[in-house]
């Protein structure tokens, strides 16, 4: 079978990738640049295990700027973005499902991957039956199977999560379903689109308040002097409570899901006539608490310089989309700031940051250190013992020592 993955980035590569496996894939995206590096079969993000899947199957990827490649695909997926300032946006999505359309070939079926407004699968179909002159379930067939996939766990995630899937009807789930069922990939058929358009984004949603339970026990556990991992340990022995033992406080909400799912799902809802109080109160404290942490960094250093070691949104990642470190380092402007991370691309830094990527040892040797991403490389005993006598901000969680002090561990 042929596979077509339209939008090859963090969500389209690794998928992308994994399919290889079995199908011959195309990946479909305007970026010249990106696709002529895919086609040399070099991914373009830092995911571990990418890089080996696309040697392993070489012989089953390409790459292209056409759209004409869906006319010789099985299965076309859907995975284009939205924008990250009106993420309700779908007018990429739109286009792509326009494209897609001119270029559509019955029987085809087409797999939506994005994270969306509910509605916008049924809205898509629209436009591929205008374009296309086919008929939604009947000339081709078309589900919503949203991405669950966490960045720096992609491969694994893709192989081992149960994939949600509501089609316009059921022989467009079970379309859906038997591509990933070939591959021994559990899945699991819903009621329709709009079904599993709802899950992801509430999924997202209640993922944002863990982490914002998580945030303000560890800004309370400052105030009273308390131990926030000692407190999440014992209140999370309690068989009623389950968040505290997956989730940590941390210097803020960052990426591209978790910064903009909520704010999708508050749109739909507000469509509807609702309002979701819960989600004002989630945004609230997760986008304030990177000003939080950088109110306690200055706190333990007035002026001189500052190392910040991790800068992308999580650990293991290049990504720097919506990072909390960005709010931090605009906070910190007035000291002299030195900032350094393993993955993320030094020109891309300085763009994004307005300062320049240093080396390791430059950073370290600043007055305080703030761990900002929590990277395996910073758990390497080599760079530990680099950090061993110097001053440190830890609000990732993974240094232990005297000249330590922990995000939400007293004052």
């Amino acid at each position: 079978m042929n596979g077509c993955i339209v939008g090859a980035g963090y969500v389209g590569q690794p998928l992308g990738a994994v399919l290889s496996s079995r199908y011959n894939i195309t990946y479909v995206d305007i970026n010249s640049d990106l696709v002529r590096s895919l086609s040399d079969h070099k991914p373009t993000i830092h995911e571990p295990g990418l890089e080996d899947l696309f040697k392993k199957n070489k012989e089953r990827i390409s790459a292209t700027t056409d759209y004409s490649a869906v006319r010789n695909s099985d299965f076309v997926m859907l995975c284009v973005g939205t924008p990250q300032d009106m993420p309700w946006d779908t007018r990429y999505l739109e286009e792509s499902a326009s494209e897609i359309g001119r270029n559509l070939s019955k029987g085809t079926l087409i797999m939506v991957r994005s994270t969306v407004p509910v509605g916008t699968n049924r809205r898509l179909a629209s436009i591929i039956e205008r374009e296309s002159g086919l008929k939604a379930g009947e000339g081709f067939y078309m589900c919503h199977c949203p991405e669950r996939m966490r960045e720096s766990k992609a491969i694994q995630d893709i192989l081992n999560q149960e994939k949600i899937i509501g089609g316009l009807n059921r022989k467009s789930a079970e379309l859906g379903a038997k591509i990933f069922d070939d591959m021994g990939i559990k899945t699991r058929i819903v009621s329709s689109p709009e079904a599993a358009e709802y899950i992801k984004l509430k999924t997202n949603e209640l993922l944002a308040t863990h982490i914002a339970i998580q945030n303000q026990m560890a800004r309370e556990c400052d105030a009273l002097g308390l131990d926030v991992h000692e407190i999440r340990e014992m209140v999370g022995s309690d068989p009623r409570i389950t968040c505290t033992s997956t989730f940590i406080p941390g210097p803020g909400v960052g990426g591209y899901c978790l910064t903009k799912d909520s704010y999708i799902l508050q749109k739909t809802l507000n469509e509807k006539g609702l309002h979701s109080k819960l989600i004002d109160v989630e945004r609230e404290i997760n986008n304030s608490q990177p000003l939080y942490v950088a109110d306690e960094v200055k706190r333990m250093v007035e002026g001189g310089t500052i190392g910040i070691l991790g800068l992308t949104f999580k650990g293991n990642t290049d990504d720097l989309r919506e990072t909390p470190i960005k709010r931090i380092i605009e906070s910190l402007k007035e000291h002299t700031l030195r900032i350094h991370d393993p993955h993320a691309d030094p020109e891309e830094v300085r763009r994004f940051f307005g300062i320049e990527h240093v080396g390791l040892e430059d950073a370290v040797n600043s007055d305080l250190i703030l761990i900002g991403a929590d990277h395996d490389f910073y758990r390497n005993p080599e760079v530990q013992n680099l950090l061993r006598n110097r001053r440190v901000y830890d609000a990732r969680n993974i240094l232990d020592g005297d000249n330590v002090k922990k995000l939400g561990v007293g004052r």
